[in-house]
């Protein structure tokens, strides 16, 4: 492709990107274009770890189970869309035993101060061994700003009859577009 014909198909992506991203004001600046939506990010059990490696758990990828006895603890990392508004948790689990409640948070941590927000705090209820389920709106600080935090779910299974079965996080966003370049050499 010849120079012209190469600044010819550029000025009309530049113009159609102009189009459908944004639009030109008087003074030649350009607004970009706003798009709102809503979100969802699941976190399977093959994910949750074990606080301390000698713990004795199960973990087929469908669930996750503790198979010590005691009190367990486990983690997931999280990644959220930088900027969105987290507006419901949810956690799927089943609980045999009437004494004692699995606990799931979504956990933020703040990088430059180490501070620490639970943003959700679940549980269940020695409901039976039957698939269940536990979801907040209650949230504290459900603003995402990856530039300074970090996201993590935190597990606690603290019987051998708890088990969790993933968690979903419902989100909402308004976000800015860019362009994406795709480079095609040939690879």
């Amino acid at each position: 492709m010849n120079r012209k014909a190469l600044s010819v198909v550029l000025l009309t992506l530049g113009l159609l990107l102009l189009l459908t991203q944004g639009s030109v004001g008087a003074s030649g600046e350009t607004a970009p274009a706003t798009s709102a939506g809503h979100g969802y990010v699941s976190v399977a059990p093959a994910a949750f770890e074990p606080l301390e490696e000698y713990y004795d758990y199960y973990n087929s990828g469908s669930y996750v189970r503790n198979e010590d006895g005691y009190s367990i603890w486990y983690h997931a990392p999280v990644q959220l869309p930088h900027g969105v508004t987290i507006n419901r948790v949810r956690f799927y689990w089943s609980d045999g035993n009437a004494d004692y409640n699995g606990r799931l948070r979504l956990v933020g941590v703040n990088q430059t101060n180490g501070s620490t927000t639970y943003i959700a705090i679940l549980e269940t209820s020695g409901s039976g061994s039957f698939r269940n389920w536990s979801e907040t709106t209650q949230l504290t600080g459900p603003h995402v700003d990856n530039e300074y935090e970090i996201y993590f779910l935190e597990l606690l299974l603290p019987d051998t009859n708890i088990d969790c079965y993933g968690a979903m996080i419902e989100y909402d966003y308004t976000s800015t577009y860019m362009p994406r370049v795709v480079r095609n050499n040939g690879h």
